[in-house]
């Protein structure tokens, strides 16, 4: 009846926490049920010690949304777990497959229906929606949109057509942001950007200097801009400039085959350039894993990289586990706090298997 997954299993699915909730309470255990109709979790109760549990249906957008609290919370996760197991049978017998909540205002996000007219859809998009070793790219992304507020109302346009890329890392900054833990706040903006984000939680660490090399102009092909963006007029209104070159089709593939969306058929090989662990090191390593090894492990902050501004007017706090670059005035040097996963670059092969001829 109920089935224990994991952990990232359950995150690829659930996209409604709200980051508060991490603060006086902690989840302990996963379960889906009926074919994932269903999900459930236990979670312990930091304030009161003790355990309950939480079930979870999808509502008319196909997001998965409480349906179901605890009555009673216990002494022992077992407990809790029995409890559970009665708790469900109505909902995994009652004939439904979604759970309208009464506040859904637009109908589900599906990113994959065609918008656009073939002819104009961005080739990476053909690919991701078509082709069979990107399944497990194909079933997260599904998963994240289902959860994604479109402010512009033309995310899905773009998404397939000429803006396919620049979507492409708005889905990713918007599922890592989730995933560490920040709130979005987006009825608070009235012009400028798609939202605002608060913290909640930040784990820096610190390590080497960078000693800096001057240049007054950066030059690619027939396009050249001047150096120290940060000391450009009106450039005290930019925090900081995040970046990342891990925002592709790849990336939610691997994290889509980590969470279970995937083939087990599909092999991923992934091998590129990661931090050394010695932090005074400068040098990068090589690696090489198969993303089915079972101490294989991704977060989607392993390659995004903060710039921190010296001169903002609002300074940002370092986010959660990514990398930060922070540079001193004073002694004209870089900081930097780097997250010990930091991969710099890697390239994942994918091995789909062919039929046997006769």
């Amino acid at each position: 009846m109920l089935r224990a997954i994991s952990k990232k299993q359950f995150d690829a699915y659930c996209y409604v926490r709200q980051p508060i909730v991490r603060v006086y309470s902690r989840e302990i255990a996963w379960f889906e049920a009926v074919n994932r109709k269903l999900l459930a979790f236990i979670v312990f109760d930091c304030t009161d010690s003790d355990f309950g549990h939480i079930i979870l249906g999808r509502d008319s957008r196909k997001l998965f949304r409480c349906i179901s609290v605890s009555g009673n919370f216990f002494a022992t996760s077992e407990e809790a777990y029995a409890d559970l197991e009665t708790a469900i049978i109505p909902f995994i017998n009652d004939g439904q497959d979604f759970y309208p909540q009464g506040d859904e205002v637009v109908p589900p996000h599906e990113i994959f229906s065609p918008f656009v007219k073939e002819e104009k859809q961005h080739p990476y998009f053909k690919m991701l929606a078509n082709e069979e070793r990107f399944e497990a790219a194909r079933n997260l992304i599904k998963e994240i949109a289902y959860s994604f507020v479109d402010v512009d109302g033309n995310y899905i346009q773009q998404f397939q057509s000429d803006g396919f890329d620049a979507r492409l890392w708005e889905l990713y900054l918007y599922v890592y942001l989730y995933n560490a833990g920040f709130e979005f706040i987006r009825d608070e903006v009235e012009i400028g950007p798609d939202g605002q984000v608060r913290s909640v939680f930040l784990t820096p660490s610190t390590t080497p200097t960078i000693k800096t090399v001057k240049s007054e102009q950066h030059t690619y092909k027939h396009k050249t801009i001047p150096s120290k963006f940060f000391k450009q007029p009106n450039s005290e209104n930019v925090s900081a400039v995040l970046y990342s070159n891990a925002a592709t089709i790849t990336t939610f593939n691997r994290m889509g085959k980590l969470a279970g969306l995937g083939s087990r058929d599909i092999k991923m090989i992934r091998q590129g350039m990661k931090a050394h662990p010695d932090p005074s090191s400068f040098h990068p390593i090589p690696f090489a894993a198969d993303v089915d090894d079972p101490d294989y492990e991704e977060a989607w902050g392993d390659s995004i990289v903060m710039y921190h501004n010296p001169d903002a007017l609002h300074p940002v706090d370092p986010f959660p586990d990514i990398s930060h670059i922070i540079y001193d005035e004073a002694t004209d040097e870089f900081s930097a706090i780097l997250n010990p996963n930091e991969i710099f670059s890697s390239v994942t092969f994918v091995l789909v298997p062919t039929a046997a001829e006769d």
